[in-house]
């Protein structure tokens, strides 16, 4: 059984909190979607949504009822389909800007997948209420699901501008290598740094880090899965490393010679830079008293902290996995063997990469351009 990291560990006293809130019937509904696999970092997001639904059912007077706990089974049978439409119209014009955002009068609303993966959440709820659960008479715990009545909205947009909205940003194959070794090398990125407390640490961490940007960089890997890995996970003979995919699915990803020879590096100092290392079970570390596991948020900074530096402005950890991918399939890759390199459960996933990567209709304007109007 895979270590939990303290991300995980996090993750699971917050669901816990969050149970204590919640009526005892999602306690059930729990049960029963861990019994079906569904990983506890998702349950955590249905958590927080449930909790935010409720909280509108009380707070928009549509239910009676002291506090989020009491709301009763036979007053979800009872919503209509407008309560449900009401909701949905709450999430849509929300202002969700930030404090300071709202101060300067910028307004920002959900976008349609937050809205959809709310409503996909109540779906799965109120299926098991009204289809899968049993109570002690034998009969499920409502007789009415208002639910089926709500439709998920689709994002109507073509696949290239969805591209067009992910490429921003990306790093291009031929400045992931440059990007990496200025990282790496004495001539790079420490000569930006003036201070000594900014000096002395970064030399401490940068076999660290430059591994944590190349592996990102050369495999596509997710944040948290980068996070989840421990020593043993690590194949040195096969150059592959054992990943927990969302959903808690297991996986193998290969490492590329040129990410190898980081790892190697790292692996080599990472019991002397870092106090008692040696017994964390997790590959990534952070200097303290003694080490101890880098969690998501650290690695999300210093990726923000070093793209920022090099490219004038941050790229968000997720935007490595789309220049990966974009250079995969630049690179003559089957988009098929794509899909198992990201993880993903389907190929319609992946093909979003294959626009991103595809420059053909530009090339062709431009050809037309210079033959007609050049």
């Amino acid at each position: 059984m895979a270590t939990l990291s303290p991300d995980d560990l996090k993750i699971k006293e917050y669901t816990t909190n969050l149970l204590k809130q919640l009526p005892r019937y999602i306690h059930d509904y729990k049960r029963e979607k861990e019994k079906n696999g569904t990983s506890f970092r998702t349950l955590y997001q249905y958590m927080i949504r449930y909790k935010y639904f409720f909280e509108w059912l009380i707070a928009d007077t549509v239910l009676d009822a002291p506090t989020i706990q009491d709301i009763t089974l036979k007053q979800l049978e009872n919503l209509r389909k407008q309560d449900i439409e009401y909701f949905l119209d709450h999430l849509k014009e929300e202002n969700i800007a930030t404090k300071n955002e709202q101060d300067a009068d910028i307004q920002r609303n959900r976008e349609v997948r937050s809205v959809a993966l709310m409503i996909s959440t109540l779906k799965s709820l109120f299926h098991y209420l009204y289809k899968v659960s049993e109570d002690d008479n034998g009969n499920t715990y409502i007789q009415k699901n208002v639910m089926d009545k709500i439709h998920i909205p689709i994002k109507r947009e073509t696949s290239g501008n969805r591209a067009a909205e992910i490429s921003t940003k990306i790093i291009k194959g031929d400045q992931m290598r440059e990007f990496v070794e200025w990282i790496a090398n004495e001539n790079g990125y420490l000569e930006t740094l003036t201070t000594q407390q900014s000096i002395s640490p970064f030399k401490r961490d940068r076999e660290r880090d430059t591994l944590i940007l190349a592996l990102l960089l050369a495999s596509g890997i997710r944040v948290g899965e980068l996070a989840r890995i421990e020593i043993s996970d690590i194949n040195f003979g096969e150059q592959t490393i054992k990943i927990i995919r969302k959903g808690s699915k297991k996986d193998v990803i290969y490492v590329m010679d040129y990410a190898f020879e980081y790892l190697l590096k790292y692996i080599k100092i990472r019991n002397t830079c870092y106090r008692l290392a040696e017994n964390c079970p997790f590959l990534f570390v952070s200097a303290h008293k003694k080490a101890r596991p880098l969690g998501i948020r650290a690695i999300q900074y210093l990726v923000e902290k070093y793209t920022g530096a090099y490219f004038q402005t941050g790229v968000y950890p997720h935007k490595l996995r789309h220049s990966f991918a974009v250079a995969y399939i630049k690179s003559g890759g089957d988009i098929s063997v794509l899909r198992d390199l990201l993880g993903h459960s389907n190929i319609e996933t992946t093909s979003l990469y294959v626009n991103m990567a595809n420059s053909d209709k530009v090339d062709s304007l431009k050809v037309m351009n210079d033959g007609i109007w050049g």
